[in-house]
């Protein structure tokens, strides 16, 4: 076991018991290891100045307005050809839209890495499995439908009554091999080794649980979280970070926790571990951030983070869109 930084994640025993919780995110030394080599490190760029959903502002290049904008978060490998993670990372806000209207706009082009770590050249973009393009983002329609409405409410509202389909699939385009075959994400090899990088399902002691009836809620507000992901605001994405808390709520389709999150962090899993199940690693949510901390407008309580969990509209959303042969719900 490993308590030395109160994190969870090697603790065989229920999540009742081990360590005291902890708000603070600390490194991932060895973003390789089980789970955190599907954590995904995501950059989106847009070909027009778009306002970020993370930010009550102008998304900024360089500390200046720019037609390409560059949006950070996390992910994670969920089939051998597509990468979760939440809808704001990959979408923004048009500019210059028709009045009393605001659009939505999905990223020119979005680069994913696997477990990625940090360089001693900042330009220099490392991850053992290599640097992938998106070919297609996938978002539900409930996440951004009530976008069409007065601007006189602010984003904080708007993201509030959408937050629990604040996610994305994005589907990875396979790259050529030197031999002229193809390779698909989840099959990838870092150099020098022989076992791929895999996704969430394919290892025999994770599963994605389904969070449908009220006794599978009561029994999530009783558990600890993990947490992981690349927050911005450290080390400019390039450094995994991990944490864990127990539940603090779980309200309609939506857990919240203490865990001191920061931006990048959106779009990363939330799982709990169990060393008596057959399945000890399970997938409940993804990060979607600190939605609500202006008092007046909020729906939680003020600072806490939030995760979107697998409800029902969320699972069917995945099982529409990926081969069920990849999946593992429980």
């Amino acid at each position: 076991m490993d308590f030395a930084d109160g994190f969870l994640e090697d603790d065989p025993i229920d999540m009742q018991s081990g360590p005291s919780p902890s708000s603070r995110m600390t490194k991932v030394e060895n973003a390789r290891a089980e789970p955190f080599r599907y954590v995904c490190s995501i950059e989106a760029t847009f070909d027009q100045e778009v306002y970020d959903f993370a930010f009550n502002k102008y998304a900024r290049q360089g500390g200046a307005l720019s037609r390409s904008v560059k949006m950070t978060g996390s992910g994670f490998v969920i089939s051998p050809h597509h990468v979760l993670t939440a809808a704001h990372v990959v979408n923004g806000w048009k500019t210059k839209t028709p009045r009393g209207r605001q659009d939505s706009i999905q990223a020119a082009q979005v680069r994913v890495t696997p477990a990625r770590r940090p360089s001693a050249n900042p330009g220099h973009k490392r991850g053992p499995f290599g640097v992938w393009k998106v070919k297609r983002i996938m978002t539900p329609n409930q996440a951004f439908s009530l976008l069409k409405i007065p601007t006189g409410q602010t984003m904080s509202q708007l993201l509030l009554k959408s937050r629990a389909f604040d996610f994305a699939l994005l589907e990875i385009k396979p790259k050529r091999s030197a031999g002229g075959g193809v390779r698909q994400l989840g099959y990838a090899k870092a150099r020098g080794s022989k076992v791929p990088l895999g996704w969430w399902c394919r290892s025999g002691e994770n599963a994605i649980k389904r969070t449908y009836s009220g006794n599978a809620r009561n029994d999530l507000r009783k558990r600890r979280i993990n947490v992981a992901g690349y927050p911005y605001a450290e080390t400019r994405w390039d450094q995994m970070y991990k944490g864990f808390d127990d539940v603090q709520n779980v309200r309609k389709n939506i857990i919240e926790h203490e865990i001191k999150t920061r931006h990048g962090i959106s779009g990363g899993p939330i799982w709990t571990f169990d060393g008596r199940r057959p399945k000890p690693r399970q997938l409940v949510a993804i990060s979607v951030g600190k939605w609500g901390r202006t008092p007046k407008y909020a729906l939680s309580v003020q600072g806490l983070s939030q995760g979107s969990i697998f409800h029902i509209d969320f699972v069917k959303f995945l099982k529409d869109r990926i081969d069920p042969q990849y999946l593992c719900f429980v």
